[in-house]
């Protein structure tokens, strides 16, 4: 499988709460699994319908390592399976993924991966 991805992904390691809101003014609780500058991947309580693909979603996040970064990001469904959901930002975070690193205390070990 091609990857698509953008950015590198930065694995949360703590529990961070969160949730998304739709145009339609529903609101699923999630927590973010990872993030990159240009999206989230999010985890879902069981027995949660996602919004189907495409849909228009607003992420809301209360962390204050993250807030600054995520809160109120604007974005789209781009993928869901059962209970995790990934978003796409629709405006590239302003920062890289090694400051998204530093603001959680985390090491980011980017390894290459050869051209085949």
């Amino acid at each position: 499988m091609e990857e698509r991805r953008k950015d590198v992904r930065i694995p949360l390691d703590d529990l961070c709460y969160a949730y998304v809101s739709q145009d339609n003014g529903l609101e699923l609780q999630c927590i973010l699994l990872d993030v990159s500058p240009c999206g989230a991947r999010v985890g879902l309580p069981v027995g949660t319908h996602p919004p189907p693909d495409g849909s228009a979603i607003v992420l809301h996040v209360e962390e204050p390592s993250l807030s600054k970064f995520f809160n109120q990001r604007r974005g789209k469904v781009v993928w869901n399976r059962g209970v995790q959901m990934g978003m796409l930002f629709n405006d590239k975070v302003n920062a890289t993924p090694q400051d998204l690193a530093d603001s959680l205390g985390l090491d980011l070990i980017i390894t290459a991966c050869p051209l085949r």
